[in-house]
């Protein structure tokens, strides 16, 4: 209310000689008129200043913070090591095999992969037929993964649909979490361990740690039927201990869209392009060992295998909100994500991170500028 009006109404209830139409000059009447007129009009004054700090117009640039839960993402371990077979004449450490020659009795096709398997005239070779292994592990999981993301955007329109103020906008953002799984499973059967020896007297071995005649030759010269050869069958089983830790970086982009349904709840959704970064170790051993000591175990074999790559996708995303005033409130969200799938290993081994369908649920809050 300006002073001028302020000053009109005193003057209107004070005066004598102010005339209003149907009233008699310097009546009661017309100065309690007058007095009603400026109750009136300072009692619009609160009325006008509390709407406009209830106004939640939100027009500008926002940021989302908030913890995140996410579902759905799962691992696989895949043996993809093809089955060890043994031709005839092939070991695990060697081989004596016919050349080209064609002779049924020598060769000079033959090999051995350790000086150690050579003494006093004989060369020892071994296999181990059926020997246990672990395949694939399926569905490994370690729901939920805990992280956080920060969201921020721009409102670029506003228009009127559904007799509600419809917010149109533009949104970016980063979220981080972790995928972890520890595993360990066991694998037995029936194997068959067999040596063989060969005679290599007359002949001056290689003194290279290791030796590999060919098939067109020449070179020294050994029986092909080995002097003594024997198998033992025993129970073996085989443990693989695997372990998988992986970081997850998201970027998001796309537009979002606000419907109030009241004067301080808002509803929201966001669709638009998600990528992860992912970084990802794997790392496992395979062990194996024999009943009875009859067949040697296996030597422990570790290995560690890594792959950082980007899995491009998409999100869909809702929220709803509780807007305080026109800078701060809080969310809580749900939304789904479409990611490809990533595949890497080494040394016999496959791992697959799956992202094909992933959810998750957000808390957090809202700052507007």
């Amino acid at each position: 209310m300006s002073s001028s009006t302020v000053s009109d109404c005193i003057a209107l209830s004070t005066c004598p000689q102010t005339s209003l139409p149907g009233t008699i000059p310097g009546s009661g009447r017309s100065i309690a008129l007058g007095l009603g007129l400026c109750a009136v009009s300072f009692g619009s004054i609160p009325a006008l200043g509390q709407d406009a700090d209830d106004d939640l117009d939100n027009r500008g640039v926002f940021f989302r913070l908030g913890g995140t839960l996410r579902a759905g993402v799962k691992a696989q371990i895949r043996d993809s090591a093809p089955p060890a077979t043994f031709g005839s004449g092939s070991y695990s450490d060697g081989y004596v095999k016919t050349d080209k020659g064609g002779s049924a009795n020598t060769t000079w096709n033959w090999g051995f992969n350790n000086q150690n398997q050579l003494s006093q005239d004989r060369l020892t070779l071994s296999k181990t037929e059926n020997a246990p292994r672990v395949g694939n592990l399926s569905d490994l999981s370690d729901s939920p993964l805990f992280g956080g993301e920060l969201m921020g955007g721009l409102e670029m329109a506003r228009t009127r649909l559904w007799k509600r103020d419809v917010r149109f906008g533009f949104e970016l953002g980063y979220g981080y979490s972790t995928f972890s799984l520890r595993e360990t499973s066991t694998a037995s059967s029936a194997a068959t361990y067999t040596t063989a020896v060969f005679d290599t007297t007359g002949i001056l071995p290689p003194s290279t740690p290791s030796y590999s005649g060919t098939f067109d030759g020449p070179g020294p010269v050994i029986n092909l039927t080995p002097i003594q050869s024997s198998s033992v069958t025993a129970v073996g089983n085989a443990t693989l201990s695997a372990s998988l830790d992986t970081e997850l970086h998201t970027l998001k982009i796309g537009p979002w869209m606000e419907v109030p349904l009241t004067k301080h709840f808002v509803a929201g959704v966001s669709l638009g392009l998600a990528s992860i970064y992912a970084t990802a170790d794997l790392e496992f051993s395979d062990a194996i060992t024999y009943a009875g000591g009859a067949i040697p175990a296996m030597p422990t074999s570790a290995t560690r295998v890594s792959r950082s790559d980007w899995r491009p996708g998409a999100y869909l995303q809702l929220r709803l909100a509780y807007e305080f005033n026109r800078h701060f409130g809080v969310f809580v969200g749900t939304d789904f994500q479409y990611n490809r799938d990533m595949v890497f290993g080494g040394a016999g081994r496959e791992a697959t991170l799956q992202f094909e369908a992933t959810y998750g649920a957000t808390l957090g809050a809202s700052f507007r500028f």
